[in-house]
């Protein structure tokens, strides 16, 4: 459920700084923002199936799905490091789209915490 909603947000802030970075004329930065947070969402995505699988072992072996989370590691990476390398990808923009990661989660988490009551207010 929580790996849901983070790659939601993720979709939701590249599209609206992809969206809010080309109105103001930056396309090039705003197309790498954009990619930046597609990157984490699937990586997130990803990470949350090979999870999941683990648990509930559907007639795969842990083995397996070890082996699988591990070659995801690499990948994954070698992917990013090819982002970064593209002429057609700011890696400025880029790295802003990674760093939404550690923001979404925080304000995920604020949003989720309960409030504290209001001392001031009677007690029933």
């Amino acid at each position: 459920m929580f790996s849901r909603l983070l790659v939601r947000d993720y979709a939701l802030l590249g599209l609206a700084g992809a969206l809010i970075g080309s109105l103001a004329g930056y396309e090039a930065l705003a197309f790498s923002f954009g990619a930046g947070c597609l990157w984490l969402a699937l990586n997130t995505i990803l990470l949350s199936w090979l999870m999941g699988a683990f648990l509930r072992l559907e007639g795969r072996s842990r083995t397996f799905i070890f082996a699988l989370s591990c070659a995801k590691i690499p990948a994954a990476y070698l992917l990013l490091y090819w982002l970064f390398t593209r002429d057609y990808l700011e890696p400025m923009g880029l790295a802003a789209g990674l760093i939404t990661l550690p923001v979404v989660i925080v304000v995920r988490g604020l949003s989720a915490r309960p409030r504290a009551e209001d001392p001031s207010s009677p007690r029933p």
